[in-house]
């Protein structure tokens, strides 16, 4: 038995479209470097580059024929999830950031002693030539940041410690 996973894009905030993972593999999707496509589409061709991927919060930013645009992304597990009320009853009690992925420290945007909304961005992590935006997944307080920008960081590599 196979799933077909269906995927809810929210684009720039307020369009949404639905896909299903069969629909994504008929496309012909081509890469023609790193983090740039090429597709045809009802008769027109369409070009774009992957600007940025925030993988662990399901965004990425693109840019398509020189529009650039933002995009979430809800896969099935994700609707369910929401339309089951859960997510908004998860507490999430951290107490530190970790690399999601090995990568090169871009950019660090707090400082020790920031109070953080979820959501708010932390740093930027580069990662296979992209730059992926590291946010907060709740409320926190920065106890100490245990990197400098330009630093290299492994996968699961503590980042940041987090007051509790």
């Amino acid at each position: 038995m196979t799933s077909n996973n269906n995927y809810r894009l929210k684009v720039n905030g307020k369009y949404e479209f639905e896909v299903d993972e069969q629909a994504l593999k008929d496309q012909d999707i081509i890469a023609i470097g790193q983090d740039r496509y090429h597709t045809v589409l009802d008769n027109v061709s369409i070009k774009s580059i992957v600007l940025t991927a925030d993988l662990p919060n399901k965004m990425i930013t693109v840019d398509v024929n020189g529009v650039e645009y933002e995009v979430s992304i809800e896969d099935s597990y994700d609707q369910l999830v929401k339309q089951m009320g859960l997510s908004a009853n998860v507490v999430k009690k951290l107490s530190e950031i970790k690399a999601p992925m090995p990568g090169l420290v871009l950019d660090i945007m707090v400082g020790v002693g920031d109070q953080l909304a979820e959501g708010d961005s932390i740093m930027i992590l580069e990662a296979m030539k992209m730059e992926n935006v590291i946010k907060a997944p709740a409320e926190m307080t920065i106890k100490e940041i245990l990197i400098k920008k330009g630093d290299a960081v492994d996968k699961n590599q503590i980042l940041i410690n987090l007051d509790s």
